[in-house]
């Protein structure tokens, strides 16, 4: 007898969070509110206590300063993340990259997940960073995940972060060099036909047409990719904002406040000022989640849904946003294709 046929494996559904947590070291917090680094991370595991992610990528979720792994810092706050997290089911993390004798601290990567994860690897640029970001192990980390029989890899990174509004040409060579090494990372250590990316790229969307800089990203992390879709981008190419608005002064077009005035009494003093004329406030889209398929069968990544999540407080709380950046989540399918 022929044994009947068997039947097509049904799509798993899950949801990934992108999130830049603003968990900055105390050497570069606001001195006078410690950035409520607390009040923040207690939001956040009440976010995670409710399950609705399944993979969750963090950025700047620093150990502390721990000058080559000589511990002199602590990490309380991450090993309570991480802790809490687990409690919350979130069971399987990956952390990094560490610090190293040329870096204060380690790069505040940071990948929870539900899933089991089957390897994982981390890698530090190469090429350093400038200005404060020299003093973190900025890098990218990567796992391959086991979602109910289908494996899917997993990558986040941090790239160099822009001190004008309008990244300087050695800002922009730096970004661009990180993104190729990331670019190298992801086709090197992936195994599955299917990726999910979730990165603060400090690449701001919205310069695109001055500097090219979000094209030569798109094109560069897709290399080697028959699909990588943007999951916030719209039908008309334009974006959603991703971070709060920072504020730049009108004739230097520098940051005045390095994005550390989130708390409620200094948006309303800074936007006072700015209409004085004499600030500029602008918000940004440095945040993204991508999806990758090699093939278009086999085990496949496709968007459900897609948006940015501001996580935004109430009225009673001293900060209006969980971050100075805005999360990016979506909810995906992972099914198995026949191939064409």
């Amino acid at each position: 007898m022929s044994q009947p046929p068997t039947p097509p494996t049904l799509p798993t559904k899950l949801k990934f969070l992108q999130c830049n947590l603003f968990l900055r070291p105390f050497i570069a917090s606001n001195p006078s509110q410690g950035d409520f680094k607390a009040e923040r991370l207690q939001v956040f595991l009440e976010v995670l206590e409710k399950g609705e992610y399944d993979v969750v990528m963090l950025q700047e979720c620093f150990e502390g300063i721990n000058v080559g792994g000589l511990g002199c810092g602590g990490g309380r706050r991450l090993k309570h993340l991480m802790t809490s997290a687990s409690i919350h089911g979130y069971s399987h993390s990956h952390h990094g990259p560490p610090s190293t004798l040329k870096t204060f601290l380690d790069g505040g990567l940071l990948i929870l997940s539900k899933y089991p994860i089957l390897k994982f690897h981390t890698l530090e640029f190469q090429t350093k960073a400038s200005h404060s970001d020299g003093l973190a192990s900025k890098g990218a980390l990567h796992c391959l995940i086991d979602v109910d029989g289908k494996e899917v890899d997993v990558f986040t990174s941090h790239t160099q972060a822009s001190y004008s509004y309008t990244a300087s040409p050695e800002i922009d060579a730096i970004q661009r060099s990180q993104i190729t090494e990331l670019s190298n990372f992801i086709n090197d250590k992936m195994t599955s036909n299917s990726a999910i990316f979730g990165g603060d790229l400090n690449v701001d969307a919205f310069q695109n047409n001055v500097n090219g800089t979000y094209t030569f990203l798109i094109e560069e992390i897709g290399s080697g990719f028959e699909e990588c879709v943007d999951v916030i981008l719209k039908e008309d190419g334009t974006f959603p904002e991703t971070s709060v608005g920072y504020c730049w002064d009108k004739v230097s077009c520098k940051e005045l406040v390095l994005g550390s005035y989130i708390g409620r009494k200094d948006v309303k003093k800074i936007e006072e000022e700015e209409e004085e004329g004499g600030y500029d406030i602008k918000a940004a889209r440095y945040d993204y989640l991508l999806l990758l398929n090699k093939r278009k069968g086999g085990v496949v990544v496709k968007k459900v849904h897609g948006k940015v999540q501001k996580f935004e407080q109430g009225e009673e709380c001293e900060f209006r946003y969980l971050s100075d950046h805005f999360a990016v989540e979506a909810e995906v399918e992972i099914a198995v294709i026949k191939f064409d």
